[in-house]
């Protein structure tokens, strides 16, 4: 289970997080729902434990995700993806195979699959530094594949996806529930996130401001609503 307990980040701007409190139970998909500067980016980095809180905590199973065990459950995929341009997809993907500790037989095996899913077979042996954007976010999400992980946090994954891909995404990731997997998506677009989403947390300016759950109905939360789990 993931937990964030009066979540506090701030920059010198003014801008960041502020007192959140939520939790993730496993097998549960949560959209984070917000404009250009609402602060999901700042959340998911804080989920990750790339950046630390400057209030509050996050738990990852009772303990800081930044951990070695942590590091191993969590799937950050960022909304750059930071992709070596001399490589091809394959090579990049066996680069990430390994960091994952695939090894071995079933390296080639997990590799071939991931780019099965993602629909890159014809790209397979094309520079990653040639890629259009969409091609490049399918190689960003062929790591969620690789990886095997018990929670994914996905920035902006749709960014530049067609809509094939973005059907296979939702899928993937309903897969990912069914395996008792959390999830964590920040996206701009609530009607793409709503319909398979447990439920959406809705940021204005750094605080969470709505929750938006099946059946659809848009509730303004309170405390109470803020800390119940799910």
């Amino acid at each position: 289970m993931l937990c964030a307990e009066q979540l506090t980040k701030k920059y010198r701007t003014g801008e960041g997080v502020f007192n959140l409190n939520f939790k993730v139970s496993n097998g549960k998909i949560v959209g984070l729902v917000g404009t250009s500067g609402s602060g999901k980016t700042t959340l998911m980095r804080c989920l990750a434990g790339l950046l630390e809180p400057d209030e509050g905590r996050v738990l990852l199973d009772g303990s800081h995700p930044n951990t070695s065990e942590g590091r191993k459950k969590i799937a950050y995929l960022p909304e750059q993806a930071d992709l070596i341009p001399d490589l091809t997809v394959v090579e990049q993907l066996h680069f990430k195979a390994m960091a994952f500790g695939h090894k071995g037989p079933s390296l080639e095996r997990i590799v071939q699959e991931a780019i099965k899913a993602v629909n890159l077979g014809a790209y397979a042996e094309q520079l990653c530094g040639q890629l259009s954007a969409g091609q490049r976010r399918r190689v960003w999400l062929a790591w969620a594949v690789l990886q095997q992980a018990e929670l994914y946090l996905l920035d902006d994954p749709t960014s530049g996806l067609d809509r094939k891909t973005q059907k296979w995404l939702k899928q993937w990731l309903d897969e990912q529930r069914l395996a008792g997997n959390s999830i964590v998506v920040a996206t701009q677009h609530i009607h793409w996130i709503e319909d398979i989403a447990d439920y959406c947390l809705v940021l204005e300016q750094g605080k969470i401001v709505k929750r938006k759950k099946r059946p659809n109905k848009l509730i303004v939360l309170d405390e109470k609503l803020l800390n119940r789990q799910d």
